[in-house]
């Protein structure tokens, strides 16, 4: 026997590189993290476009009911409505309305002002107008993220990681019937 043959034979990190035992942990451990991470980004997202969807869809209902002048120039039927199309999934004292009328379209700012701590700058003002006037309605929520690192992702914002939220807001624009 030779030495080069028998030192191929001993040599003990030889065997090491040709063990497999652990290979799918480590390449888990790599991938893994990210994976999670994405799955996690897919879960908030999908979330957020469910909530924006239901938000839309109550706040047309709710709007169907100034443009018929079913609310009698009270806020509260409106509200009443808008809370019971969102169900349990957002709790009404989240939500944030301003309602506005004109003779025109562009009397009105359909703008989205906000005051410092992220919330409608005109929340809470309910002007139905009269028949024939044209109505702005915009209902917003600050919906908790459960990943605060990808608010600048969906909305271009930079991150309060004290009360992390992404403001999601619907509006409907119509004429009331005569």
């Amino acid at each position: 026997m030779n030495f080069a043959a028998a030192l191929r034979r001993k040599c003990p990190g030889r065997s090491l590189l040709r063990a497999e035992n652990g290979a799918a942990a480590l390449e888990f451990a790599l991938v893994g993290p990210f994976f999670i991470f994405f799955v996690c980004v897919i879960i908030d997202l999908g979330l957020l476009l469910f909530t924006q969807s239901v938000l839309n869809n109550a706040v047309r209902d709710a709007a169907r009911l100034v443009m018929t002048d079913q609310t009698g120039g009270s806020a509260a039927s409106f509200s009443a409505k808008l809370c019971d199309d969102m169900g349990s999934l957002v709790s009404c004292s989240n939500l944030q309305y301003y309602v506005q009328s004109a003779d025109s379209f562009s009397d009105m700012s359909t703008a989205v002002t906000t005051n410092a701590s992220g919330n409608l700058a005109n929340a809470g003002t309910f002007s139905p107008g009269s028949p024939g006037q044209d109505v702005v309605v915009q209902v917003a929520y600050n919906r908790p993220t459960l990943l605060p690192w990808t608010i600048p992702f969906v909305d271009g914002s930079s991150v309060t990681l004290s009360k992390p939220s992404n403001l999601l807001v619907a509006t409907v624009a119509f004429q009331n019937e005569p």
